[in-house]
């Protein structure tokens, strides 16, 4: 099965992408790591291959999919997860048009958010964004604010509050839509 054959990275020093071209006008964006996947906090992302799916967002992505839209995976798992995060898509029927990394070279101290911003500034210079799924309310406030509908999955919050959700960016995690 072919699998994202051009496999372009990019310049730029945040991240690295594996596309095809676009298929569709369109394409939805989703986190892996506590979005379509259970992050495994005990085996880490060495095994993320094997991560327990998130049902409900998963059927979500297969049905844009089966729509016609693009999949398009925007992570901030580190590059060398690309071989175990396609094996996880394989297995769960999602084939994504393009998959957006963190550097090997760029350390996890380097905020996930700035990272995501970048991500999908890129998408949107290919594509229109009909939507975008993650985990994190920062994530989720940079997205709407570039004007791609938001879908913020819930079950993370105490780990978020944590960072400082509330305090530093002034978020309250309730503005998203939980799906």
């Amino acid at each position: 099965m072919p699998y994202n054959t051009i496999m372009q990275e990019t310049l730029t020093r945040t991240y690295r992408k594996f596309a095809d071209p676009p298929k569709s006008p369109t394409c939805v964006v989703y986190d892996m790591d506590d979005t379509l996947a259970f992050y495994d906090k005990e085996r880490r992302l060495p095994a993320c291959a094997d991560f327990r799916k998130n049902t409900e967002i998963l059927d979500s992505a297969l049905g844009h999919q089966a729509e016609g839209r693009d999949i398009v995976i925007a992570t901030a798992r580190p590059c060398w997860c690309h071989e175990g995060t396609v094996a996880w898509l394989q297995k769960h029927g999602l084939q994504a048009r393009a998959m957006y990394f963190r550097r090997r070279t760029l350390q996890f101290g380097y905020p996930a958010h700035d990272l995501k911003r970048a991500m999908l500034e890129d998408v949107l210079n290919h594509q229109e964004v009909a939507g975008f799924y993650d985990d994190s309310p920062w994530n989720c406030r940079i997205a709407k604010d570039l004007g791609i509908p938001t879908f913020y999955v819930a079950g993370n919050e105490e780990y978020w509050l944590a960072k400082g959700a509330r305090e530093n960016w002034n978020l309250d995690i309730a503005e998203f839509v939980a799906c």
